[in-house]
């Protein structure tokens, strides 16, 4: 009974490390998400003012398409992989994609990892020429399947 009992809770565990496994991005953005603070009426909230002044391009008058948060570490080795994808977005799309690197390793950087809700590195958000994000991917992206994004937005390589 002891062994069946056992077998039956390691089975439990076991299938639920293979769930999580399968599912982590889907739970990652699932979790990230849903900590992202709401604003109430009326309150002050400093972030969502910088926010706004930096990457609403409506009120600010810059002319950016889209923003690209990016969300990660020096010392991770999938955020030194999205550097280079950084990069060449920044080569190929000057003018009409805000690339911005954020190290939420540094203390300067908590609060708007904070803002946006990341738990996980590397996090890239799509922000609309409002500010609002409109796209958001937990983990390494590649450049193309980034490019297939600006697209979904209007945005190719030759406008």
């Amino acid at each position: 009974m002891k062994r069946l009992l056992t077998g039956i809770l390691f089975a439990t565990v076991f299938g639920f490390v293979v769930v999580g496994l399968i599912f982590r991005d889907s739970l990652t953005n699932l979790v990230s998400k849903s900590i992202i603070p709401k604003t109430v009426v009326g309150s002050f909230n400093p972030d969502s003012l910088f926010v706004d002044s930096a990457y609403n391009y409506n009120k600010n008058g810059m002319g950016y398409q889209l923003t690209w948060l990016e969300f990660g570490s020096t010392h991770c080795r999938e955020c030194k992989l999205m550097e280079e994808v950084m990069k060449e977005v920044k080569a190929t799309y000057p003018g009409r994609i805000n690339a911005v690197f954020y190290n939420v390793s540094l203390k300067e950087n908590k609060s708007i990892a904070q803002h946006y809700g990341i738990v996980m590195i590397p996090v890239q958000v799509l922000l609309d020429k409002n500010g609002r994000e409109c796209f958001r991917h937990t983990g390494f992206l590649s450049y193309k399947d980034l490019t297939k994004e600006f697209k979904n937005y209007g945005i190719s390589k030759t406008n």
